[in-house]
């Protein structure tokens, strides 16, 4: 049985983008410190170019910036779908954001996505 998708893109090894991982999921909250725009700012494209990978290999779920009530980012939240914590943490790692110390604080714990059903 086929899991929907939400969108018909093929992913390289014939995933389709949004479909149910068959790895289980991971949350990665990360707040930033005080430099994190000027950090964000200069490593920005290879953020990008990561998001990119990650995604093409189907193991980023989704992801995005965390918000304040001026519009202002303030971190950012990242779901993986990896075969375990450790390879999630490997991946985290090899964010340029992460490595350029973006986040003050961050946390990476196992996720269940439980709605919808049949997308992510």
């Amino acid at each position: 049985m086929t899991s929907p998708s939400i969108d018909s893109e093929k992913r390289p090894g014939g995933k389709e983008p949004g479909s149910l991982p068959a790895s289980p999921l991971f949350i990665f909250i990360g707040h930033d410190e005080a430099k994190g725009p000027e950090r964000r700012n200069k490593n920005r494209a290879g953020h990008l170019a990561f998001l990119e990978k990650a995604y093409a290999e189907g193991q980023l779920a989704y992801d995005g910036p965390i918000r304040d009530d001026s519009d202002r980012s303030i971190g950012a939240m990242l779901v993986f779908s990896t075969p375990d914590l450790a390879a999630a943490r490997r991946l985290v790692e090899s964010d340029p954001y992460f490595q350029a110390g973006v986040y003050a604080s961050h946390e990476l714990r196992p996720f269940v996505k439980v709605f919808p059903r049949g997308q992510i």
